[in-house]
């Protein structure tokens, strides 16, 4: 089992050392509860399983195809998915009123900010996402939903951002997003692009403009997104306020990542073409990752992708890419971030280089609970297992905190105290490079996958990579890697070994579908 005290050196030729991961993520925001974490070490997570959707999962998308229609312009419309027929959805006013005047009060000291959160509802009023709510006489369903600004830091500079709250409830206990159907989560494998992101000699990533601005909320549902702001922002609060509602969809909406994806499903599976097959096996939200072989091939993704959302009223937009000559022919409001480095669905691409970096997080001092522990390695993003011999002994750590009923915040007593710094003795900010392509070969084509498994009395692991000869030798690439932490109840070294089998075939049969390789050989 690779894993355990000491340092990785990293050479300076790109080699594949055998990783290994468990997969466990959790918000710092969301307090954990004791029975999600115990999903943790259950054997049942072993593998890759498909969701399976329940009955709101098919009422929504039965409503979805019911509602939805195409404008001449190509523009789409959507109706809420409501869970009954007569949804109970609060007024909200007094509360919305209420969040304005705390948002105005914080704004008024910093009129920089407050001309600008202004000046984003001068410019949806302008492009038709918002209006001021018509005087005519509303229908059965009106609620206003609270908003409030809130900055982000993005790299050098502070963005400024509206946040809706749709889920503000009435005293009553009910708000607009809990009468709402959530819909089926239709995101692809982010993993599973991942691995298609390294097949080809140029990769080209792009992102589509306020996506979910770009789609249209039918008539009878724009009442349920009324919103106060003001007429003028220079002048005293009263009889200065205005109401407006959306035109198209909000954020803040439950149902609002599924009205993204299941339109964006629509469209490019009416184009039926190879290009939007391929857009449609790569779209992450608004994230759009594609691949070629020759700029030739680029230039021909980039105006047929263009096209294809175009038609829908969206902008594809943000264009990067490790092909310079393909870069170099787009307009630059279509560039995106051509500096030196820049992200690929949460990881750091080196475009220059066409490397893919992976970096562990600085640890804080002073951490002596389970929650921070845990909250320490879920930081440390790591999708395809790439750098989880430095996390296991931590894993191992969390388990054995388990098994003693540590609770969330219960300070370590001296045994674990003195474990976990000495873990941390060795810890420190590291960096792992991998070569974004599978193979420095322009013509080069996967036939084989090996899957390595293996157990110890911690844990037991596969990691599935694939191999090329050339006239220096054997060269592997190491492609993804799984571990589970041994269950509580003690098993035999054959019966986890066994176990390290299974998630091993798994994985291959994951990682074999994923990168479409129909005619690739396995050995185990």
């Amino acid at each position: 089992m690779l894993g355990g005290k000491g340092k990785i050196k990293l050479q300076k030729e790109p080699k594949s050392p055998v990783l290994m991961n468990t997969g466990f993520t959790m918000s710092p925001a969301i307090k954990i509860r004791e029975d999600e974490v115990e999903k943790f070490w259950k054997l049942e997570t072993i593998g890759i399983s498909e969701t399976i959707g329940g009955k709101e999962d098919r009422d929504a998308l039965w409503k979805f195809q019911k509602h939805i229609e195409g404008k001449q312009d190509g523009r789409y419309i959507v109706g809420l998915p409501w869970k009954t027929d007569s949804p109970k959805v609060p007024y909200n006013l007094g509360i919305c009123i209420g969040r304005l005047k705390g948002a105005l009060k914080k704004l008024e000291k910093k009129p920089e900010l407050f001309e600008e959160y202004d000046k984003v509802f001068r410019q949806q009023i302008e492009q038709g996402v918002i209006e001021e709510v018509p005087r005519q006489e509303a229908g059965p369903l009106v609620s206003y939903l609270p908003h409030q600004p809130v900055l982000t830091a993005d790299k050098a500079t502070i963005k400024l951002r509206v946040v809706f709250d749709a889920s503000a409830k009435d005293r009553h206990g009910n708000s607009v997003n809990k009468q709402l159907l959530r819909g089926p989560v239709m995101l692809n494998d982010l993993s599973g692009i991942l691995l298609r992101f390294r097949l080809s000699n140029i990769a080209i990533i792009a992102d589509v403009e306020k996506a979910f601005l770009q789609i249209e909320l039918r008539e009878d549902d724009r009442d349920c997104t009324r919103f106060m702001w003001v007429k003028d922002p220079g002048k005293a609060e009263a009889d200065n306020i205005i109401a407006y509602r959306f035109c198209r969809v909000p954020l803040s909406l439950m149902s609002s990542p599924f009205f993204l994806a299941a339109t964006l499903y629509k469209q490019m599976g009416q184009a039926d073409s190879k290009i939007s097959k391929m857009i449609m096996r790569n779209l992450y939200v608004d994230n759009v990752i594609l691949t070629a072989d020759t700029t030739q091939e680029a230039d021909q993704l980039y105006q047929e992708s263009k096209q294809l959302f175009a038609q829908c009223k969206m902008k594809l937009r943000g264009f990067t890419s490790n092909d310079r000559n393909f870069i170099s022919k787009l307009s630059d409001e279509d560039k995106g971030d051509l500096t030196a480095e820049t992200k690929v669905l949460g990881i750091n691409w080196k475009l220059k280089t066409d490397e893919m970096e992976m970096k562990t997080k600085r640890h804080k001092e002073g951490t002596n609970t389970k929650r921070e522990v845990l909250k320490f390695v879920a930081s440390n993003y790591d999708p395809l297992g790439w750098i989880s011999p430095v996390l296991l002994p931590i894993k191992v750590f969390i388990q054995k905190l388990w098994k003693k009923k540590y609770t969330w915040d219960q300070e370590f007593d001296n045994e674990e105290l003195h474990e976990y710094q000495k873990l941390m003795v060795d810890w420190e900010e590291m960096r792992f490079i991998i070569p974004r392509k599978i193979t420095h070969k322009k013509e080069y084509a996967v036939r084989q996958l090996h899957v390595f498994t293996d157990a110890s009395v911690n844990a037991y692991a596969a990691c599935v990579y694939t191999p090329e000869a050339s006239a220096r030798g054997i060269h592997t690439s190491l492609l993804m890697t799984k571990t589970r932490l041994c269950p509580v109840k003690s098993l035999t070294i054959p019966r986890l070994e066994l176990m390290a089998a299974m998630i091993g075939t798994r994985l291959v049969t994951y990682v074999k579908k994923e990168m479409q390789l129909n005619d690739a050989n396995i050995t185990l």
